[in-house]
């Protein structure tokens, strides 16, 4: 193959000789994880949801209020 050939890479403070399809690769594999991990999905917090609905008050009113029936007439 044609990219079998070492090439030397370097790598922080040192270089290396090393095969052009062996960078390639880990630069893929590299590149595949970081990309599925910034592009996953968040996970979004239910139990919030759960709270926020404890903590209203529950309203039994199902009908208008007296102010509301003068303001809409």
């Amino acid at each position: 193959m044609v990219n079998t050939e070492p090439v030397d890479f370097d790598f922080l403070v040192s270089t290396v000789a090393v095969s052009k399809l062996l960078v390639i690769g880990i630069c893929i594999i590299i590149g595949f994880v970081i990309g599925f991990i910034v592009g996953r999905p968040r996970k979004t917090v239910t139990s919030y949801d759960a709270e926020i609905e404890r903590n209203q008050p529950v309203s039994t009113k199902k009908e208008l209020s007296d102010e509301d029936r003068d303001y809409i007439s």
